[in-house]
């Protein structure tokens, strides 16, 4: 990086810096959100299958309830 001259330039730089942290905290987020919500149709779809229940919708529960657990636990870091 270059040495900014003026506080525009050190203002620049802040914003780079802020932009790029908060592009990658979401990033995360949403990595861990898609993870949860991807165990939670898998186990869904498993419990359906072993319980003969319909599988879709045991599958749509386990997305919500995945999701919002990988949310609850993981999404305020």
């Amino acid at each position: 990086m270059t040495q900014p001259q003026n506080g525009g330039d050190y203002l620049e730089e802040v914003k780079a810096i802020r932009d790029g942290d908060v592009r990658s905290k979401m990033h995360t987020n949403i990595k861990n959100n898609v993870t949860g919500a991807t165990i939670g149709v898998v186990a869904g779809a498993m419990y359906g299958a072993y319980r003969k229940h319909n599988i879709f919708l045991t599958a749509f529960v386990g997305l919500l309830l995945g999701g919002v657990t990988s949310y609850l636990v993981m999404g305020n870091e």
